[in-house]
């Protein structure tokens, strides 16, 4: 006679993804706390200057991955 219907293994994964998504949501939480923290006195212009070395991060790259494919 089943006492309950689920057998350990299954109480045990489960319990195991629970606290993984709550250790990657307190993760998560922390990242954004620090990221406002840090950013909080930004400018325009200090955003634009990161908007600009981030675009040219990405192009370069694309390119890199471009051209390593083609060679």
């Amino acid at each position: 006679m089943k006492i309950f219907s689920k057998n350990k293994g299954e109480a045990v994964r489960e319990s195991l993804i629970r606290s993984v998504d709550k250790a990657y949501k307190r993760t998560q939480t922390r990242w954004v706390k620090l990221m406002e923290r840090l950013t909080k006195n930004f400018r325009r212009r200090t955003w634009l200057l990161v908007l600009i070395i981030y675009g040219i991060w990405a192009i370069s790259l694309c390119c890199y991955i471009i051209l390593s494919a083609l060679i």
